[in-house]
């Protein structure tokens, strides 16, 4: 399963591998709750959640925000799916999107499809802080995949 050491934003630990179970795993990278681009993907998200699940797809997100961020911005935006904090940036960084916007050290936008098997099949970066893929699109890109998840 892929490691990615991540913990609940009550400080237990995430287990990716039992989250995941034999499912495809949309990570989704966001730069913060401040940011209304973000929100605005998270919703969208979280509107289209059993398509997801329909394509055998679990969907998790992560930010450098903070614990308590992270889980009011989950309750807030009524997000059915994890919300975890990076704040040391170790995942980010493992994927080389730490970037900076306004002076401030954040992630940039991206998605990361992996396989059952971890493999990652399918990767989106955002250009600009502006720049998200269109979340019929990464359904089609899930689709496109989606042998390798069933």
């Amino acid at each position: 399963m892929l490691a990615l050491n991540l913990q609940n934003n009550d400080g237990s630990k995430f287990d990716v591998a039992k989250y995941q179970g034999k499912n495809g795993l949309l990570v989704v990278f966001f730069r913060g709750a401040w940011c209304n681009y973000c929100k605005k993907q998270l919703k969208e998200i979280q509107n289209h959640l059993s398509e997801f699940e329909q394509l055998a797809t679990k969907v998790l997100a992560l930010s450098c925000d903070s614990k308590l961020n992270s889980s009011l911005l989950k309750e807030f935006l009524k997000i059915d799916y994890p919300i975890l904090s990076d704040a040391d940036f170790k995942i980010i960084d493992a994927f080389s999107f730490r970037t900076v916007y306004k002076g401030k050290e954040v992630s940039k936008p991206a998605v990361i499809l992996f396989n059952q098997d971890s493999v990652e099949v399918y990767r989106y970066v955002g250009k600009d802080f502006d720049d998200r893929i269109e979340t019929e699109k990464l359904l089609a890109e899930i689709k496109n995949h989606e042998t390798k998840f069933v």
